[in-house]
Parts: C-alpha cells; sequence; structure tokens
C-alpha cells in the first residue's frame, strides 16, 4: 500500500518507481503523480477540478477568488485542474493567493 497524502506519495514514488515496487494510495489525488508502479483507488483532481468548475460556473459564477498552498501537491493540483476548467467554459479566476505566503507576512 501507498501513503495517504499526495504530498507523502509524490515524496516516495521515484523510490517504489526505481525499486519496481507497486505504490497503492488510498487516497492522493494529485495529478502530478504518475508512474508505471502508481494506482490509485480515487478519482484525479482532473475529475474533482472538473466537476467544482462546472459546478460554480453551471450555478453563474463568473469570477471566482482561489485559496491555495502552492507546496500542497494536493492544493496545487486542484487549484490548476480547477482553474483550466472554469477558463475554458468562460469564468475568470480572479486571483489566487498563496496561503503560504500570507503566513509569513
Amino acid at each position: 500500500m501507498g501513503h495517504n497524502s499526495s504530498g507523502a506519495s509524490k515524496a516516495g514514488l521515484a523510490v517504489y518507481d526505481q525499486a519496481g515496487l507497486p505504490m497503492i494510495s488510498p487516497t492522493s489525488t494529485s495529478t502530478s503523480l504518475s508512474s508505471k508502479v502508481f494506482v490509485r483507488t480515487v478519482p484525479s483532481d482532473a475529475a474533482a477540478g472538473k466537476k467544482l468548475a462546472n459546478y460554480a460556473y453551471n450555478d453563474w459564477i463568473d469570477n471566482v477568488v482561489i485559496f491555495y498552498n502552492p507546496k500542497s501537491a494536493y492544493s496545487k493540483s486542484l487549484k490548476e485542474t480547477f482553474e483550466k476548467n472554469f477558463n475554458n467554459l468562460g469564468g475568470e479566476v480572479f486571483w489566487s493567493i498563496d496561503l503560504q505566503g500570507l503566513s509569513n507576512q
């Protein structure tokens, strides 16, 4: 079995890959996780980001602000897939706020 978060899975994936050991993760959703030995049991952030973008846009939300942590593989992946899908629908991400940067101020 693999790790419980996208960040932990990302950190260990190279080791598993090099050893040829399978990694099965029940909770890692980041789209940056890809390898011949990696298997996830949940949908990726690509599916979640698309679903969230459709939900927001179909409820007549044209502009959004995204709060995210760029040091989190999960947060960064979900932000990127949401933003791409929301923009493709005609919406606009008005502002992306780095929560990591806010904690340093």
